[in-house]
């Protein structure tokens, strides 16, 4: 049975809460990020 741990990644991608919201969108985009 797949688990979570076998397809996560150890490399965290995080924002502060004075990331401005066109950065926060290009890193979720680099980072082929959805449902954030």
């Amino acid at each position: 049975m797949l688990k979570a741990k076998d397809i996560m990644t150890t490399r965290m991608i995080t924002l502060t809460p004075d990331t401005h919201i066109t950065d926060a969108a290009r890193i979720l985009l680099e980072n082929r990020i959805n449902g954030a």
